[in-house]
């Protein structure tokens, strides 16, 4: 990886990018596109106006966020020196494949990216993790890529738009990887809407995926994988309660199940990092009452709140540990 790139994405670290204002205008905020702002900002949560080629093709002409507090966090620092880094999946999504890979979905209805959805619920983790004491890194906070587009239109980027996430959280020493996703079925099943976050078995770094290592070689940890397990179990009940979803069902024998009541995935950016790490799939945006409900802001806020309320379950059980000093045993 280019050594200025990755500096560079590490001064995003604990802090978001304010949106610009409401209103489509050039502004001072929107041209300065501050890349480290310093507190919680109620911009984040305005859904911005979209011309027809954008995203929102289809909001209501009177359609308008409902107003949406801070929320604050009770009791103190429960998690103060915690290191946790917050991945906002995808990013820069836009119509066609311009810019190279960055998939993910679109709001049924309403065409809200994924790539926004899924930043507008790490912002608000991000505020709520920071007020209860912890050191966060984000990946991104803006709606852009990780890395330049790829200049050949036979290749997508699509490794190093991934790996980099995981570059930035273990340059920045973090504990804890959380990588915030929403979700799509294969076919069309409208209907469908759960809550699901996965985790990946340390057990599956055989000898042969370690015979030519993409990364560097990764190898069985039970510790590891238990600690993966326990995080994604308590998230997923805590977000599944919070946005009143039920939790993925788990077909016996499937490649999803392990044995335990969260799937297992077999996921990049939870695969090629060693630190206890989750993929958190929050709802469907492919059904059409969550794509409407997404398009609110306090939707966000309440994954985000349930995203954190898991972690702090975890906790009790599982106090913090310095997982990224392993690396150097």
């Amino acid at each position: 990886m280019n050594r200025s790139l990755l500096l560079s994405l590490l001064m995003l670290t604990a802090a978001p990018v304010p949106a610009g204002p409401v209103s489509e205008e050039a502004s001072p905020e929107r041209q300065r596109r501050a890349d480290v702002p310093q507190e919680f900002d109620t911009r984040w949560i305005a859904t911005r106006p979209r011309t027809p080629e954008g995203v929102y093709p289809n909001l209501p002409a009177d359609w308008v966020p409902l107003p949406n507090d801070r929320y604050e966090v009770p009791d103190g620092q429960p998690l103060a020196g915690v290191r946790i880094c917050v991945d906002a999946g995808h990013g820069g999504q836009i119509w066609g494949p311009t810019r190279g890979y960055t998939a993910g979905t679109r709001g049924v209805n309403t065409g809200l990216t994924e790539s926004e959805a899924n930043l507008r619920t790490a912002l608000f983790l991000w505020d709520l993790l920071t007020q209860a004491g912890a050191e966060v890194t984000m990946t991104r906070v803006r709606e852009d890529r990780l890395t330049p587009a790829p200049a050949s239109p036979d290749y997508d980027g699509r490794f190093e738009e991934l790996h980099i996430r995981d570059d930035i959280a273990e340059a920045a020493g973090c504990d804890y990887f959380l990588a915030i996703h929403h979700n799509a079925p294969g076919g069309n099943q409208p209907d469908l809407n759960y809550t699901a976050v996965y985790y990946f078995d340390t057990a599956h770094y055989d000898a042969e995926y370690n015979a030519a290592p993409r990364y560097g070689p990764r190898h069985p940890d039970e510790e590891l994988t238990a600690e993966r397990v326990s995080l994604a179990r308590h998230i997923q009940r805590a977000l599944s309660e919070r946005l009143g979803l039920p939790v993925i069902p788990i077909a016996p024998g499937s490649e999803n199940d392990m044995g335990h009541e969260v799937p297992h995935g077999d996921y990049h950016v939870i695969r090629e990092i060693d630190i206890p790490a989750v993929l958190i799939e929050c709802s469907f945006m492919t059904n059409p009452d969550e794509d409407l409900r997404l398009n609110d802001p306090a939707r966000a806020k309440a994954e985000a709140i349930g995203i954190f309320e898991g972690l702090l379950a975890h906790f009790r059980e599982n106090p913090p540990r310095p997982w990224s000093e392993r690396r150097s045993q």
